[in-house]
């Protein structure tokens, strides 16, 4: 069995168990992603809310690893206020959705940093999935494992499919777009913990930073005709609340804008039709990003950050096929549309 180009290993010399028919570890790449553009468009009858979004997985992963047990369990670093850990939700109902009984021996290692926008949770929800459907031999389609995914938040689908896609409705309608021009993004995540941060934004948006979509429909078609388009203007209709709930936001959005304009100085490469630096909230945040056409910018951009005493990464875009190779998946560039039906 190989999973992202490793060949499982098989200990010939261990003693025979029942209970360990597959003596052989999957580990799959989770990789996290960024809000290159989202509209809030109102709320909706079932108490959500509305989006439009341009989605995009960068190279910034979690690991996680999945061997045969007799039981499920889970090793994984604590999340913040003993949160559920999504891996384990996502095993537990991919046994109920298959009447699957097995165990398996679930390791999370994460290098995402935690509630701060970038889908870690989710994207490790997907990757639970797909590799207990190899594990467990379930051989469910994408499509089937969407529909286990849409219970578990609006952006696991997304993570069942990668690269770049536009997301509608709760944010699990997902579409696929063609992978734009490579960038080199550096991200920023402010040390600020916000308990239950997501539902505290949405619960506080005034409903005067709603917009019909059209920022995002542009960029969508825009990006269709060419991949060379500029991702530009970007924009987050959380931004002011997120802005509001995290009062060290605002600095460290400052400090990003001042390092991006620096390394633009020192590095000023285009990328296709970019020109011009940006930057931007991932989902509720409090994760900044901007983004460059040459990794010594990005790495220039991070090390003025770093020396203000913050936490910076710098991560490539993903295109689909490089996502679907982290993940163990062969053939999601042929898919036309995930549709996750939203969870009763």
């Amino acid at each position: 069995m190989s999973i992202d180009g490793q060949t499982a290993a098989v200990d010939l010399g261990a003693p025979a168990r029942p209970w360990r028919p597959t003596p052989a570890c999957i580990r799959i790449r989770a990789a996290a992603k960024i809000n290159i553009l989202l509209e809030v468009l109102g709320k909706r009858s079932d108490g959500y809310h509305e989006v439009r979004s341009i989605l995009q997985t960068i190279g910034l992963f979690d690991t996680l690893e999945c061997a045969p047990a007799p039981d499920l369990t889970l090793a994984a670093p604590a999340l913040p206020d003993d949160a559920p850990n999504l891996v384990l939700r996502a095993a537990q109902a991919l046994q109920e959705a298959t009447g699957c009984r097995a165990g398996a021996a679930l390791t999370l290692h994460k290098g995402i940093p935690v509630a701060a926008g970038l889908g870690g949770g989710s994207a490790d929800a997907a990757a639970a999935l797909v590799a207990l459907n190899a594990l467990w031999k379930l051989y469910l389609d994408v499509d089937e494992l969407a529909r286990v995914a849409a219970g578990l938040g609006t952006d696991v689908p997304f993570f069942l499919l990668g690269g770049t896609a536009l997301a509608s409705g709760r944010g699990d309608q997902v579409e696929p777009l063609p992978d734009p021009l490579p960038r080199w993004l550096v991200i920023l995540v402010p040390a600020e913990p916000l308990p239950d941060k997501t539902r505290r934004i949405y619960s506080q948006l005034d409903p005067k930073w709603y917009t019909p979509g059209g920022f995002v429909a542009t960029l969508a078609q825009r990006l269709r005709a060419n991949p060379a388009a500029s991702w530009r203007p970007l924009g987050n209709g959380l931004e002011p609340t997120a802005m509001e709930a995290f009062p060290a936001l605002r600095a460290a959005r400052n400090a990003l804008v001042e390092a991006t304009e620096q390394a633009w100085r020192e590095y000023p490469l285009p990328i296709g039709e970019d020109d011009a630096p940006d930057w931007n909230l991932s989902g509720a945040g409090p994760a900044l990003f901007t983004y460059f056409g040459d990794v010594r910018a990005a790495e220039r951009c991070r090390e003025l950050l770093v020396a203000r005493g913050y936490r910076a990464w710098v991560a490539p875009t993903l295109s689909r096929a490089e996502f679907a190779r982290g993940m163990g998946l062969t053939r999601l560039d042929t898919r036309e549309h995930l549709h996750a039906p939203a969870a009763s």
